[in-house]
């Protein structure tokens, strides 16, 4: 069997230099706190969508942190900020959960990227990205679908 050993220089400064800071970033202890907005209102057959959820995320390499959870309101409209202290620049987008124009039980996700022009290095974002309006009855837009099994 080979073992290694350090001499206990060696060990303080791996420990100070190599594991501390791995640890703190993963839990989220350094790093810049990061703030993102998204704006914009969501149709359903030309009327303010309803039974919607949304979901401010950051993408990271693991899993995926989840930053806002809102429900929408009444007229569809909606504004979301969210923030994260994270090491790297955070890669935001939004999740918009819906069942317009769908069998009931079913529901569609489609997920938004937000542009780093508005990641901004503060507690709070100066400019939130405005979607405009999305009609949800017959987007476009990329998105996955989740049916129960006996639908």
């Amino acid at each position: 069997m080979i073992t290694f050993r350090m001499n206990k220089n060696i060990q303080i400064i791996y420990v100070f230099f190599i594991i501390l800071p791995t640890v703190l970033a993963l839990f989220g202890l350094i790093g810049s706190e990061q703030s993102v907005g998204i704006t914009g209102k969501l149709k359903c057959k030309g009327l303010p969508a309803s039974n919607v959820t949304l979901r401010l995320y950051d993408k990271d390499i693991m899993k995926d942190s989840l930053l806002v959870e809102k429900q929408l309101g009444a007229d569809g409209v909606f504004d979301i900020k969210g923030k994260q202290r994270e090491f790297s620049t955070i890669e935001p987008y939004l999740s918009i959960i819906h069942n317009c124009n769908l069998k009931t039980g079913c529901h569609k996700t489609i997920n938004i990227p937000i542009p780093s022009a508005y990641v901004f290095q503060s507690s709070n974002a100066r400019k939130s990205y405005n979607i405009e309006t999305i009609e949800l009855a017959n987007t476009t837009l990329k998105f996955s679908l989740d049916c129960p099994k006996n639908q």
